[in-house]
C-alpha cells in the first residue's frame, strides 16, 4: 500500500477528495508497476512519517467502505470484458513464470460506482487501448463456487490448498485442481491493493500474486448456454 500512500502525501492530493472510481484508478496505476522482478518491501508502521501514517489510515478507511466494501462483500453476477475470445474456451489453466494467471479463460471485471468498468479504468490507465469493444455477461454461479481474494491470506490459502511449483521454482496455484472446486476466482479491489506484489511466507515457501493488475474475475469453466456474451450498452470513457 505504501506506493499509494506516497502519492497522496504530495501537495494538493487528498484521499478523501477522490471518488471511489478515482481512488481505484490510482490503485491500478501503482499495482501495474509492481512486477515479480520489483516487489516493494513494506516498511514497518513505526518507520513511517506522521504524514504517511495519516494517509495510510485514510486509505484503509476508504477501502473498507462504499464501492470497495460492496466489491469485497458481494460478487456481482453481471460482469464486463474487453476482449472476449470465441467460446468454447481452451481452458489451458496453465501459468507463465511471470504471472500467476490461468490461460485460456474468460476474464471479466465489475462495474464501478461511476458507471464505468474496473477493467476499462485499468485499460485506460495502463494500456490505453481504444479499439477494444465492451461486452457483458450474466454469470449463473452460486456463492460457494466463487473464491474471493480480498487479502494476502486468501491468496496464500489458494496456493497452499492447490499448490503448484513453476519451472522457475516459484510457488503458484494449480488451476486445474482449483477448477474442480470453483467456477470463478474474484480478485477484489482491496485484494489488488494488498495482495498483488506482496510476498508472503508459507510452509511451501514464499508466494506472491502477480500480473492481475485490475479488480477482475476469471471463469475456470466453459460458458454455459445461458451465459452468452453480448455487446454492452454502457457508455465508455473513451
Amino acid at each position: 500500500m505504501l506506493d499509494v500512500v506516497d502519492l497522496y502525501t504530495w501537495p494538493g492530493r487528498s484521499v478523501d477528495a477522490e471518488s471511489d472510481s478515482d481512488l481505484y484508478r490510482t490503485i491500478v496505476g501503482t499495482r501495474h508497476i509492481q512486477w515479480r522482478e520489483w516487489p516493494r518491501e513494506e516498511i514497518p508502521i513505526a518507520e513511517l512519517s506522521s504524514a504517511q501514517v495519516e494517509v495510510a489510515v485514510a486509505v484503509d478507511r476508504r477501502i473498507r467502505s462504499g464501492w470497495f466494501e460492496e466489491n469485497s462483500r458481494t460478487f456481482a453476477r453481471r460482469q464486463y470484458t474487453w476482449r472476449p475470445d470465441s467460446p468454447p474456451y481452451s481452458l489451458h489453466l496453465e501459468t507463465t513464470d511471470n504471472f500467476d494467471k490461468p490461460k485460456g479463460c474468460l476474464w471479466t471485471s465489475s462495474l464501478l460506482s461511476d458507471g464505468t468498468t474496473a477493467w476499462e479504468r485499468g485499460w485506460h490507465e495502463v494500456w490505453w487501448d481504444d479499439d477494444a469493444d465492451l461486452y457483458q455477461i450474466d454469470y449463473r454461479v452460486t456463492d460457494d463456487k466463487v473464491f474471493t481474494i480480498d487479502c494476502p491470506g486468501d491468496y496464500v490459502r489458494l496456493c497452499t490448498t492447490y499448490p503448484r511449483t513453476l519451472d522457475d521454482g516459484t510457488n503458484s496455484v494449480d488451476w486445474h485442481a482449483a477448477a474442480a472446486d470453483f467456477d470463478v476466482v474474484h480478485l477484489t479491489a482491496r485484494g489488488l491493493l494488498n495482495a498483488q506484489a506482496n510476498t508472503v511466507s508459507t510452509p511451501l515457501g514464499p508466494v506472491m500474486l502477480c500480473g492481475w493488475d485490475s479488480e477482475s474475475s476469471v471463469l475456470l469453466r466453459p460458458l454455459r448456454p445461458e451465459e452468452s456474451l453480448r455487446p454492452s450498452t454502457l457508455p465508455t470513457i473513451r
